[in-house]
C-alpha cells in the first residue's frame, strides 16, 4: 500500500484539465493565488471562536421525535 499526499495549489494550477475549466471560467491562477491569500489573512485575524462551525441545534438539545413512546 502506498501513501499518497495531499495535492498542493500549485500541483492543483498546473493540472492541464483544471487549467482548462479556469479558462472557460474567466480565472488566472493569479486569481485563484490571490483569494486563498485573502481567505489565510481573514482566518489568521478571526478569533478561535469565529472560525468554528455552529452546533446544531438537534445536537445541542438532543434529538426529541415527535409522538415518540
Amino acid at each position: 500500500m502506498t501513501l499518497q499526499r495531499e495535492l498542493s495549489l500549485e500541483d492543483l494550477l498546473i493540472d492541464p484539465i483544471i487549467g482548462l475549466v479556469m479558462v472557460r471560467d474567466g480565472f488566472a491562477p493569479e486569481d485563484i493565488r490571490r483569494l486563498l491569500g485573502d481567505v489565510a489573512v481573514r482566518a489568521a485575524a478571526a478569533s478561535p471562536r469565529q472560525t468554528q462551525p455552529d452546533t446544531p441545534r438537534v445536537v445541542q438539545q438532543g434529538c426529541k421525535w415527535p409522538n415518540a413512546a
